[in-house]
């Protein structure tokens, strides 16, 4: 017997082992998933209100995935205006053309 990696040996990624085949090939003959089913008593009017929103909560992971948190790792005593005006006081010269008069101090 041969140890070690070789290139092409084993499983392509992704692909799906014996039991994941026949289940998903099982589950395609009988015609209907579990979120199909789930779904479909969802969008029955007929069903209960509440059994209809049971449904909908049990479906919602699969078809919405829940979003991350994120962590803020800006600085939260930076002021967005101070940006602004020092942008500003580049760009206005420029704009206004020469001899114009240089734009003064803070309006804040």
């Amino acid at each position: 017997m041969r140890g070690g990696k070789r290139p092409g040996a084993g499983r392509k990624p992704g692909s799906k082992n014996k039991a994941s085949a026949a289940r998903e090939k099982a589950i395609a003959e009988s015609g209907l998933t579990p979120l199909e089913y789930m779904l479909s008593v969802m969008r029955n009017d007929e069903t209960p209100r509440d059994v209809r929103l049971e449904a909908a909560r049990s479906a919602a992971p699969y078809v919405h995935p829940r979003l991350n948190s994120v962590e803020h790792k800006g600085d939260l005593h930076h002021h967005y205006h101070d940006d602004a005006q020092s942008v500003a006081g580049k760009l206005l010269p420029e704009l206004a053309g020469p001899g114009a008069p240089a734009p003064t101090g803070s309006t804040h």
